[in-house]
């Protein structure tokens, strides 16, 4: 299986419950609105990905449409991002 294959079922198992926490999908970005804040996740693959191995990891971020430049929120442009395993206790 090749990584944007993997990638796909990430997100197929995924979606379903994001989407009942009010979350919606566009290709590996997941986005909802939360009062004035859009927040973001964000399924990365890492580059070193092969037909032989895949690996995976998610983006947090958070954007203020209040004080955004940009017209549509993306992890790259967001007031506050992390990779989720920045967040562990361990980091």
């Amino acid at each position: 299986m090749i990584p944007s294959e993997i990638r796909d079922r990430i997100r197929e198992g995924l979606f379903p419950t994001l989407s009942t926490h009010g979350f919606k999908g566009r290709s590996s970005t997941f986005s909802r609105e939360v009062g004035d804040v859009v927040h973001l996740l964000q399924l990365q693959a890492s580059q070193d990905n092969s037909s032989e191995s895949a690996r995976f990891t998610l983006n947090v971020a958070v954007w203020v449409p209040a004080l955004a430049a940009e017209s549509k929120p993306s992890v790259a442009d967001s007031h506050w991002n992390r990779r989720l395993g920045y967040l562990s206790p361990e980091n």
